[in-house]
């Protein structure tokens, strides 16, 4: 999964967490956002739905999606 940031495309020590969620609602992965541009790597989680939530570097929920890996 790529995440963009189109507010900065330089590094930066904090601009945001990307979290995912599983069905449940537990959470799966946790990523700082440092980049412009960055892959998250997700081959460690299994098939099914999950919820992405990006935060701000308040922890401002800027964005929610759903995500289903086959």
């Amino acid at each position: 999964m790529t995440v963009r940031n189109k507010n900065n495309s330089k590094p930066c020590n904090d601009l945001g967490q990307v979290e995912i969620y599983d069905i449940q609602g537990n959470l799966v992965k946790k990523e700082s956002l440092q980049t412009g541009l960055q892959k998250i790597n997700l081959s460690n989680l299994s098939s099914g739905l999950y919820l992405v939530k990006i935060n701000d570097p308040q922890g401002k929920p800027l964005k929610s999606i759903k995500l289903i890996l086959e």
